[in-house]
C-alpha cells in the first residue's frame, strides 16, 4: 500500500477558490441541503466577480468586503438591501470558515442596515370576514329559511 503524503501548501498561498472547495467539502460531510450548496456556490460566483477566485485569500480583508457590498449596489441596482445581505452572508460563512481553520486574521463582517418593510395590516372588519365560517352550498333566503345553492 502506497503511504499517504502530506501536501504543504503556504497559508499565505492559499486561493480563495482552494478555501471555498474546502469549504464546501466540509459542509457537505455536515450533511447540508443541496439547495444549500447550491446557495453558496451563487453567492460565491457574485463575490468572484468582484474578487477573483485565484487570489491570494490573505488579501480579503474588512475593507474588501465593504467595497463588495458598494459593487453589489452598483451591479444590482434594484437589489433590495436584504438581498444584497443575503449573498453577504454566505461570503461571511465562508471567511467565518477561513478564519476558524486560521487560514486569515479574525474579522467581523457586517451586514448592511436593511429598512424593514411595512406590511399592510387587515382592518378589524376584514378579518372578521376572514374569520367567519363559511357556509357550505347553503344560504338563508331574507325569510330566514334555508336555500340550496346551484
Amino acid at each position: 500500500m502506497p503511504k499517504l503524503t502530506m501536501q504543504t501548501t503556504s497559508i499565505a498561498d492559499l486561493t480563495l477558490q482552494a478555501v471555498f472547495d474546502k469549504f464546501i467539502a466540509f459542509k457537505k460531510i455536515k450533511n447540508l441541503s443541496e439547495a444549500s450548496i447550491i446557495y453558496y456556490e451563487e453567492c460565491f460566483k457574485f463575490f468572484t466577480e468582484y474578487y477573483p477566485a485565484d487570489q491570494p485569500l490573505a488579501n480579503i480583508t474588512k475593507d474588501i468586503c465593504l467595497g463588495y457590498v458598494q459593487h453589489l449596489r452598483k451591479t444590482r441596482p434594484n437589489a433590495k438591501d436584504t438581498t444584497i445581505n443575503t449573498y453577504v452572508r454566505a461570503v461571511r460563512a465562508i471567511l467565518y470558515y477561513a478564519m476558524e481553520q486560521e487560514y486569515i486574521p479574525r474579522y467581523k463582517v457586517e451586514l448592511i442596515r436593511a429598512e424593514k418593510e411595512i406590511k399592510e395590516t387587515y382592518t378589524d372588519d376584514e378579518l372578521a370576514r376572514l374569520l367567519k365560517k363559511p357556509t357550505r352550498g347553503v344560504k338563508k333566503s331574507s325569510s330566514g329559511q334555508r336555500v340550496k345553492l346551484e
